[in-house]
């Protein structure tokens, strides 16, 4: 099975709260009863792309808020 995780935070990246350190550890976990396990969660400004060694993908997306 493959698995995708899409948070607002993520432990250590981007961190406000408790939803940040099961969005860091969960994805792990989950590792033992799936194939693959991808995360998505938004490259703030803050997240050091050095540190973690974030090289962009050159993907992009739109999330669409509200209603019409």
């Amino acid at each position: 099975m493959k698995t995708l995780f899409v948070s607002a935070e993520v432990a250590p990246f981007s961190k406000a709260g408790g939803l940040a350190d099961v969005a860091g550890s969960l994805p792990l976990a989950l590792l033992n009863y799936v194939s693959s396990m991808q995360v998505i969660t938004p490259l703030y400004g803050q997240i050091d792309r050095q540190q973690f060694g974030i090289i962009p993908a050159g993907l992009t997306g739109t999330i669409e808020l509200g209603r019409e």
